[in-house]
């Protein structure tokens, strides 16, 4: 069958007019309306949790990172939330299976974790996140408008406390928050974690331990990955998320200035060893894997819809 599926940015080249358009339009108005605690932006991003940079790291037994190892493509998907005065929603991950070994004996989880075939964002998955989000809402009696690229995984769900708007097509390179350097920030802080973890194990192996990094990072789990996730999205500060939104032209009059360059904005430098360029290269690895699609009916009866829950 043929896929209406999302991939990750925008092959077409964005159309600036109508992000011009869509901005002067909308934006003081919504601001107005709902203000900056109120208005959220989520976006999905495909995650690779095993790859390794294709740069050398030689430690004291000669082990290391090396070089023109096959790019490991397990993955998820991550779906990002937030809102333009910094605060961040809970990430939600979603895998392949519905009860990993690894969360075996597991009671609390970082992240929110649902499954689907493909480990896409579906329609149900959506949903069901949606709803979960509104009825905590009816709860707190807040109101929230949700801005979402139009893909095909985001359905209209009637809601009672959000009210969803879709951009423009072909915009959101230019007006999605998200995409203006909150999820490459993210991906950044977890490039350089999963590098933390390979080199301690590497430092900390005993004699005889021949394990390659390769090797080590292939050990790294599903819930390995909503950890190093979890504690990534915590180093993104809610200044970074601001100036990003302000670079998508969501400002109020008090922010009306100069809105720092996005890819400078908590971004942690490149390690040693790697040239800002190679590490880049590192954290957009996964930029363009499909993140969802309309699932068949076949899907929407094996997919997941279970909820993890975390307490921490």
């Amino acid at each position: 069958m043929e896929w209406l599926g999302k991939v990750q940015g925008e092959s077409k080249e964005a159309d600036g007019k109508a992000a011009n358009a869509w901005t002067e339009n909308n934006v003081a108005e919504l601001i107005e309306k709902y203000g900056p605690d109120n208005i959220y932006n989520a976006d999905e991003t495909g995650f690779y949790f095993r790859p390794l940079p294709d740069s050398t790291y030689v430690e004291k037994s000669k082990k290391r990172f090396e070089r023109g190892v096959k790019v490991a493509k397990d993955r998820v998907t991550v779906l990002v939330c937030n809102n333009m005065a910094g605060s961040k929603s809970r990430l939600l991950v979603i895998g392949k299976s519905k009860q990993p070994r690894c969360f075996k004996n597991v009671k609390t989880f970082p992240t929110e974790y649902r499954s689907s075939q493909n480990a896409w964002m579906t329609s149900q998955i959506w949903t069901n996140w949606l709803q979960n989000w509104d009825l905590q809402l009816c709860k707190e009696n807040k109101k929230n408008l949700l801005l979402v690229d139009n893909c095909s995984a985001h359905v209209d769900v009637p809601l009672k406390q959000i009210q969803m708007m879709f951009l423009p097509p072909n915009t959101t390179s230019l007006i999605q928050p998200c995409d203006m350097g909150i999820i490459r920030a993210l991906k950044a802080y977890a490039r350089h974690e999963i590098r933390c973890r390979i080199i301690e194990k590497i430092d900390d192996s005993v004699e005889g331990d021949t394990k390659t990094a390769n090797e080590i990072a292939k050990e790294i789990s599903v819930l390995d990955a909503m950890h190093i996730l979890a504690t990534s999205w915590a180093k993104v500060t809610a200044k970074c998320i601001q100036n990003c939104w302000g670079k998508a032209k969501f400002k109020t009059k008090v922010q009306d200035r100069a809105v720092e360059d996005a890819e400078n904005v908590d971004m942690p430098p490149a390690p040693a060893d790697m040239t800002e360029n190679d590490f880049l290269q590192w954290v957009d690895i996964d930029n363009d894997v499909e993140i969802a699609a309309e699932e068949t009916i076949d899907e929407r009866a094996q997919e997941s819809c279970c909820e993890v829950h975390s307490t921490i």
